[in-house]
C-alpha cells in the first residue's frame, strides 16, 4: 500500500481523525472527492445523520463500495453492518477498516 493513498481525514466539527485507503483517487469519483477535499463523500448528509442514529444502534450500508459512510459511522463510535458485492470495491474498504483498526466495529459481507 503506496502512502500516496492513504489519506487522513481530520473531522474538526466531530472531533475525529481516521484514514482512507484510496487507489484509485485519480480515476474515481469518490476516491478523488476525498483525496481533494479530505473529508468523507456526502459529509453534510453524514453528519445529519448522526444526529439521528442513537449512539448504540446497529447500521446497515448497503453498497459499503470503498467504505465511506462505513469508516465515518464507526470513527463516531457507531457499529456498522456492511454489504459490498464488488470485490475490488470490498478490499479497498477492508484496507481503510484495516487501517482504522475498525474491525471491530465494522462487519464486511460479501
Amino acid at each position: 500500500m503506496q502512502q500516496e493513498h492513504i489519506i487522513t481525514l481530520n473531522l474538526k466539527a466531530e472531533g475525529i481523525c481516521y484514514q482512507m485507503y484510496v487507489p484509485f483517487y485519480k480515476t474515481d469519483f469518490i476516491q478523488g472527492y476525498v483525496s481533494r477535499q479530505k473529508e468523507p463523500y456526502e459529509y453534510e448528509m453524514l453528519q445529519a445523520m448522526l444526529l439521528r442514529i442513537p449512539k448504540d444502534s446497529f447500521v446497515l450500508d448497503i453498497g459499503m463500495n470503498i467504505g465511506n459512510h462505513s469508516l465515518f459511522l464507526a470513527a463516531n463510535g457507531l457499529r456498522v453492518i456492511a454489504f459490498e458485492a464488488n470485490p475490488k470495491m470490498s478490499k479497498i474498504a477492508k484496507e481503510s477498516i484495516a487501517l482504522n483498526e475498525f474491525e471491530n466495529k465494522i462487519q464486511v459481507n460479501e
